[in-house]
């Protein structure tokens, strides 16, 4: 299983998986926002997603797990 981390602190504006989804390497997860510029969050593993451990509107830390995928 990998865990997909911030890698910077700002709000999740936009989540663009499921539960039991399957994703690719460099498919995009989710979406965080700072100081009004937005990042996409990719995974680094093709698999399924397991969970999701965040919420749109929810404020992350840098290292926080964002989504787990097995």
């Amino acid at each position: 299983m990998a865990s997909v981390i911030s890698q910077m602190p700002g709000k999740i504006v936009e989540i663009k998986v499921k539960p039991g989804d399957k994703v690719t390497e460099g498919q995009e997860l989710c979406v965080i926002e700072a100081m009004k510029m937005q990042m996409p969050v990719m995974s680094a593993h093709n698999g399924s997603i397991k969970e999701i451990k965040v919420d749109v509107g929810q404020g992350v830390k840098k290292g926080d797990i964002l989504v787990e995928i097995e």
